[in-house]
């Protein structure tokens, strides 16, 4: 006899789901079989297992036996829809300018790759590595766009701020000057790099573009500044005192002519002398950084050796 099969419709599902039992019947009272047509699946007796998303094709079948002939295949089709997926993105550390690169981490429900990006802020993103480029709130991005299987995650954002970086000056001491020597130049760093500024803080000098000039004689307290900037606060100011000393007169002594000595080396139809260069013309000039008085004479330094020497002037 001839036979036929009922088979219902099956349900859509979606990629994940967990295996399900089809059912169905054969007019002749024989057991039905079962297998995939087509589509991501696989059967195993009733069981249907999802292996992928898309279009699976069951197939039902009955091959008959000595009284009955087999029946006519039966097929249904069911719709397997992409999952959805979710990403875990954690909260991440506020960092302060200047910090170094570090790493970030997310993981998607499905498994598949997280990628980052930087979705606003002072920084760049290069794989799983953020590098700083200023101060401000940074915001980046997980995303994981999905694949046959499953649909685009929503984007999972996580901010953190930037602090500004502190920064120090570098401002060497200065030496004594005496009054009358040209202006000079004052220098200082700071560790951001950005230029720093020069102030008079008290004392008889001006400066202007970093070139001090003193006006008395005195003590002159110089400040170097650095105001910061977007990316560093403001430094520490830091202070460098000197002296600006009177100029050295000249004043013969009764008994041997030596005198206070002076760094030019022509005073009043005198010739400067040294005390171990006693003969005219001597060609080692002094110079003043810091005049120094040892019993009521100046003792000046050779800048070149470093060497003191005793000076006087002799008709």
């Amino acid at each position: 006899a001839g036979q036929t099969i009922t088979f219902g419709t099956l349900a859509n599902k979606n990629y994940g789901d967990a295996p399900f039992s089809v059912g169905a019947t054969a007019s002749s009272g024989l057991a039905v079989s079962f297998s995939i047509f087509s589509g991501p699946a696989t059967t195993s007796g009733t069981n249907v297992t999802i292996t992928g998303a898309g279009t699976v094709i069951v197939r039902a079948s009955q091959a008959g036996d000595t009284n009955y002939n087999a029946a006519p295949n039966l097929d249904q089709s069911f719709t397997v829809a992409p999952a959805n997926q979710t990403i875990a993105f954690g909260a991440l550390a506020n960092k302060n300018y200047g910090d170094a690169l570090f790493s970030v981490s997310a993981t998607a429900s499905s498994g598949l790759p997280v990628s980052f990006s930087v979705f606003s802020g002072p920084a760049t993103i290069s794989g799983t590595n953020v590098t700083i480029t200023g101060a401000g709130t940074v915001v980046v991005r997980a995303s994981q766009a999905g694949n046959t299987n499953y649909n685009a995650a929503p984007n999972v954002d996580q901010s953190f701020a930037v602090a500004k970086a502190d920064q120090t000056i570098t401002f060497d001491s200065l030496p004594n000057k005496a009054l009358g020597e040209s202006a000079f130049a004052v220098t200082a760093t700071a560790s951001s790099g950005l230029p720093v500024s020069f102030s008079i803080l008290s004392g008889p000098a001006t400066i202007s573009a970093g070139t001090v000039a003193l006006t008395n004689t005195g003590t002159v307290v110089v400040r170097a500044s650095q105001a910061g900037d977007a990316d560093y606060n403001a430094a520490s100011n830091v202070d460098q005192t000197f002296t600006a000393y009177p100029p050295p007169s000249l004043s013969l002594a009764a008994s041997d002519q030596d005198v206070v000595l002076s760094w030019t080396t022509n005073v009043a139809g005198f010739t400067l002398l040294s005390a171990t260069d006693l003969a005219p013309g001597g060609s080692w000039t002094p110079v003043v950084p810091a005049p120094v008085v040892v019993n009521g004479q100046y003792v000046v330094t050779n800048a070149a050796s470093g060497t003191l020497k005793f000076y006087r002037l002799k008709k």
